[in-house]
């Protein structure tokens, strides 16, 4: 459509006589084909977000000091990308590398209370396939990575997809519920990254500490609340 706009607009300014039928049959024909194939295309690609599904796994760590140390193991920084999609709305970036075709994505954290003595990590992984045996795969493959030492939760910011693989609005959310009235040390980017996403407003020092409390947690100003 366009380039017959462009050729009738060329006919209309500069009016030359041709024999052009079999130019404009030609280019409905190419125009039509173009249609049919866009159809099939967004069709094949609809059916493969037909279904979604979800996988959640629990591990549970005993907390032996009064406070718990949440840091940030593999940042984003760290990526190799060529491009990056940003949705606001939700607080999902995207991050694609072109050679080795891997994508990336931020992950969600939360922090919930419990009335256990033990911190519990609970990782959910969701994806979408043709059905929800090809979601709950694509689900199970995401990758990302934690580990607990002593004290000290290292979180990585972001899960990737397995190389070669398509993004199928996959997502990862973190859930750590730790027990109430436990003191919670969370580094800047693990700060940051949760805190952006749940739309908080707390000062900004280096360091920022917590505590654990039924509503979940509660910042502790180092003026106000020395003791």
């Amino acid at each position: 459509p366009l380039l017959a706009l462009i050729y009738g607009g060329i006919r209309l300014i500069f009016w030359f006589s041709v024999h052009d039928g079999f130019v404009w049959l030609g280019g409905f024909i190419l125009w039509v084909i173009a249609a049919a194939a866009l159809t099939v295309l967004l069709f094949n690609e609809g059916v493969s977000f037909a279904d979604n599904a979800r996988t959640e796994v629990q591990q549970e760590y005993i907390i032996k000091s009064d406070t718990v140390y949440i840091k940030t193991g593999k940042t984003i920084n760290e990526l190799k990308y060529d491009n990056s999609i940003l949705i606001p709305d939700n607080e999902y970036s995207v991050y694609i590398s072109q050679d080795k075709r891997d994508i990336s994505f931020h992950t969600r954290i939360r922090f919930q209370p419990t009335e256990g003595e033990n911190m519990t990590v609970e990782i959910r992984k969701r994806s979408s396939g043709r059905n929800r045996n090809e979601a709950l795969h694509k689900a199970e493959s995401l990758i990302y990575n934690y580990r607990f030492s002593t004290d000290t939760l290292y979180l990585d910011e972001y899960a990737s997809i397995p190389s070669g693989s398509k993004w199928s609005f996959d997502d990862v959310t973190v859930t750590v519920k730790i027990p109430q009235t436990k003191i919670v040390y969370l580094d800047n980017e693990m700060d940051d990254q949760f805190f952006r996403v749940h739309d908080h407003e707390f000062p900004s020092p280096v360091r920022r500490f917590y505590i654990m409390t039924e509503d979940g947690l509660q910042y502790i100003d180092p003026e106000k609340d020395k003791d």
